[in-house]
């Protein structure tokens, strides 16, 4: 098995996700600018609901917005990571780690693996019982 990454499909990935915290942002704005309703007559009640249900949505925002904006930042950190190793220091990397003794994950001594339990390799779902 190989593992392939290409860091132009991370660093897109990272826009698109920056650009998410940014409409996240406008969305805050849009409550901050939109949502005040004035007076406390008849429908105060209602009111106080309304205030505890946007600031309630205003916390969420938020919080989307951190986990949003961080993965962006990590995910392009990770893209320009991979676009500064070069392919020798990778290959070299990779002649540290053991060969693999077998290129199917799911056989073992020629056979395919698994308990037969229909779950995992080998089993019914695999098509063997």
């Amino acid at each position: 098995m190989t593992l392939r990454v290409e860091p132009e499909a991370l660093a897109s990935a990272a826009a698109d996700l920056l650009d998410g915290s940014l409409q996240i942002k406008k969305a805050r704005q849009y409550l901050d600018d939109n949502t005040k309703i004035g007076g406390f007559n008849a429908v105060g009640p209602i009111i106080a609901h309304h205030e505890r249900a946007i600031e309630s949505l205003r916390g969420w925002l938020s919080h989307l917005n951190d986990v949003v904006f961080w993965s962006s930042i990590g995910i392009e950190d990770t893209s320009k990571m991979y676009q500064r190793t070069d392919a020798a220091s990778a290959a070299n990397f990779d002649a540290l780690l053991p060969a693999a003794a077998r290129t199917d994950p799911f056989e073992v001594d020629g056979r395919p693996s698994g308990s037969g339990d229909g779950w995992t390799p080998g089993g019914s779902r695999y098509g063997e019982r």
